[in-house]
């Protein structure tokens, strides 16, 4: 299958992607792991997405809008 896959070029993958290219006995390894191996070892470069960053903004923007929220209730039940 790795004569197949295209050359030069970047691959985008998330952690699950890693994880299931590493476990030899997950179903789909064997789709996963050449896509992988030539981003390690060969001509195309291996992007990781990480969430992390994505979830502290959205847990930032969670805290905000709660604090809206609840301080609209406050001004609603004043009134």
């Amino acid at each position: 299958m790795s004569e197949t896959l295209p050359t030069e070029v970047t691959v985008l993958a998330d952690v699950n992607v890693l994880a299931v290219g590493l476990i030899d006995d997950h179903p789909v390894h064997d789709d996963v792991y050449p896509w992988l191996q030539n981003a390690l070892d060969g001509p195309n470069v291996l992007l990781v997405f990480d969430y992390y960053p994505l979830r502290a903004v959205s847990e930032w923007m969670r805290s905000i809008l709660a604090t809206q929220s609840s301080h609209s209730c406050r001004v609603r039940r004043e009134s």
